[in-house]
């Protein structure tokens, strides 16, 4: 079996993908309260993951990898334009649900420790590692981010509200392709291949907590 169906096949198999009941439950009808945690609980995700993808090019070696990966984090930060980031976009939909400053609200311990992990991943992570965690989170999120952006049109929100998912949905598919030629590249070495499995167990571990608690916080009342 290749790599790339192994690794497949490892987040398949796994709790960090759309079949974690927290996806099932966010498919279905939601209170205004559990609408305010998910946004809450989500902006503080996605914080803790663009705070530290801005290390992982500095830590790839592989040049043509390092370059894709440089790419996708140019559009992260609207290429160059502050008011089209995709934060600044998140942002626009907790304002329309009326949450201010997100930062001041206490959420789930699950989120930091995906933050931690993540950071601590690509900051000073095993560069083949790093790039396995990567590789998983693009992965996961073609898959989540759709059901994000279905599950959030029907509530009367604004486009500008949810332009975030809206570029989300499509964008993350092509990352997750993108990310394939990076994990192909590595495989070229025989002797990356169990460090990228290796990350990408952590970056599927991680993610499964996390649903764990956003499910708990979202849904658990």
């Amino acid at each position: 079996m290749s790599v790339l169906k192994q690794a497949q096949a490892m987040v398949a198999q796994s709790r960090a993908t759309v079949a974690h009941p927290f996806f099932s439950r966010f498919r279905e009808k939601k209170t205004a309260q559990q609408l305010n945690r998910f946004a809450v609980d989500w902006w503080k995700a996605a914080s803790g993951h663009k705070d530290a993808f801005v290390f992982l090019p500095g830590l790839i070696k592989d040049a043509e990898t390092r370059s894709e990966v440089i790419h996708i984090l140019d559009e992260e930060w609207g290429h160059g334009d502050v008011t089209k980031a995709h934060i600044t976009l998140l942002e626009n939909f907790l304002r329309e649900l009326g949450i201010g400053d997100p930062d001041s609200k206490v959420t789930i311990p699950e989120i930091g420790k995906f933050g931690n992990t993540t950071m601590a991943m690509w900051r000073n992570g095993d560069p083949v590692a790093a790039f396995g965690y990567h590789w998983a989170l693009e992965e996961v999120a073609a898959g989540i981010h759709p059901v994000f952006f279905n599950g959030l049109k029907e509530y009367g929100f604004s486009s500008e509200a949810l332009l975030y998912f809206q570029i989300h949905a499509t964008a993350e598919q092509q990352h997750a392709l993108v990310a394939n030629n990076g994990l192909w590249r590595y495989t070229t070495a025989q002797e990356n291949e169990v460090k990228l499995l290796s990350g990408i167990q952590k970056g599927t571990d991680a993610l499964a907590e996390m649903w764990d608690g956003f499910y708990r916080h979202v849904f658990g009342d």
